[in-house]
């Protein structure tokens, strides 16, 4: 494969972006939560006081739990 030929941007893996969409995951502020649809949905926890959980699913819905209604950690 040459790198300078045009279609090898569909081809190749640019790295560099690669390792900036990887950084941007943090596991310890990402847990499951439950959902009726979809089973268990991913959520970003917003904040933690005690027991109590405040996390935004993806859709953007807030929702303050009990971390025992949520699964632990990714």
């Amino acid at each position: 494969m040459d790198p300078s030929d045009p279609d090898f941007k569909y081809l190749g893996v640019d790295r560099k972006q690669l390792l900036k969409e990887q950084a941007s995951f943090d596991a310890k502020n990402v847990i499951w939560v439950e959902d009726e649809k979809e089973g268990y949905v991913m959520a970003d926890i917003v904040e933690t006081s005690g027991d109590t959980i405040t996390v935004k699913m993806k859709d953007g819905t807030v929702s303050q739990l009990n971390y025992i209604q949520s699964q632990s950690k990714c």
